[in-house]
């Protein structure tokens, strides 16, 4: 297998839900896996975040993105466009609760919420992600 869903495939995402399970939050955290970096860190406003930076930045255009559809829903998230190709963000449907956001050099997630939806929703929106076009108009590897 070659391309995207070889780089989503090889990714250990036991291991990534792991460290975030067992991240303390007093330091950042570096995961090297197949395809992306792994990054726990606190963003603006100290709040914990998760952040998979791909190899080579994805290109996340809105046509692209509809595919997510049926998975983001699945979760009980919603796609907010906030500039097309660019920045995306993920909502929880009922509250509009902030999730996480898709950009080209990074797929992040507010790391509490993250843990509220479970380990399936890391695995199926990060394998989603990686296999984005990169922004070279490539399948990410």
């Amino acid at each position: 297998m070659s391309g995207p869903e070889a780089t989503a495939g090889a990714v250990d995402f036991a291991r990534v839900w792991r460290a975030l399970e067992t991240w303390d939050q007093t330091r950042s955290r570096v995961l090297d896996v197949p395809g992306c970096r792994v990054q726990l860190y606190m963003g603006a406003m100290e709040i914990p975040m998760l952040a998979l930076r791909p190899a080579t930045p994805a290109a996340p255009g809105p046509e692209r993105l509809t595919a997510w559809l049926p998975v983001l829903d699945r979760l009980g998230l919603v796609l907010d466009c906030v500039t097309v190709g660019a920045n995306y963000k993920l909502n929880r449907r009922g509250s509009g609760e902030y999730v996480g956001r898709i950009l080209p050099d990074a797929l992040k997630f507010h790391a509490a919420r993250l843990l509220d939806l479970g380990p399936e929703a890391l695995e199926a929106i990060a394998t989603l992600y990686l296999a984005l076009p990169t922004a070279c108009g490539e399948p990410g590897e």
